[in-house]
């Protein structure tokens, strides 16, 4: 997605297709094929989940991917000082669309359906091209499907609170990752 809202590429690219024992070498050699595989930006959005609830190797697994994938999308930090890599607190996105019913997340699909059919209330300047639609929305299975809403509600969620300086969930609502 766009700073103007418009989603430009709904590909989903899978890091790990396979479980694999941790293995450090593998680890950053998937990592530093995904950061090379995402499209060229200036901001990178991820949630921001509680781990809490994971066993302690999905904790580290977890803390590991999302540590590589920063520094690598970060690497020009030092000679530029800004920052490439934010992550925006999965209860502040619920909250701001309203995903939490009877205590459970529910699927953002049917918010991504009203942005594809120019219906949003949330992001009524938000758009996804019919094109992309077509040719991946439609084709992937409802889990990739919920996963892809997800990310697209991330990116409105980070553009409405962060980039159009809404205060409507306070300056917590996001942190910037530290260029490792």
């Amino acid at each position: 997605m766009n700073r103007d809202l418009i989603v430009e590429d709904m590909r989903i690219r899978v890091l790990f297709d396979t479980p694999i024992k941790y293995n450090h070498a593998v680890f950053i050699e998937k990592n530093i094929a995904a950061a090379h595989a995402l499209p060229a930006a200036d901001i990178y959005v991820q949630e921001d989940k509680p781990l809490k609830k994971q066993a302690s190797f999905a904790r580290i697994y977890t803390l590991v991917n999302q540590s590589m994938t920063t520094a690598l999308l970060n690497k020009e930090f030092n000679q530029t000082k800004n920052h490439k890599v934010y992550s925006i607190n999965k209860a502040v996105v619920d909250k701001y669309f309203k995903r939490i019913i009877g205590g459970e997340r529910v699927s953002g699909r049917s918010i991504v359906q009203d942005v594809i059919d120019q219906k949003s209330s949330f992001a009524p300047s938000a758009h996804i091209q019919s094109r992309l639609v077509k040719n991946y929305y439609d084709d992937l299975t409802s889990e990739d499907q919920a996963i892809l809403s997800n990310c697209v509600i991330l990116a409105i969620t980070f553009h409405k609170l962060v980039l159009g300086n809404s205060t409507e969930l306070g300056d917590k609502a996001w942190s910037h990752q530290e260029g490792q």
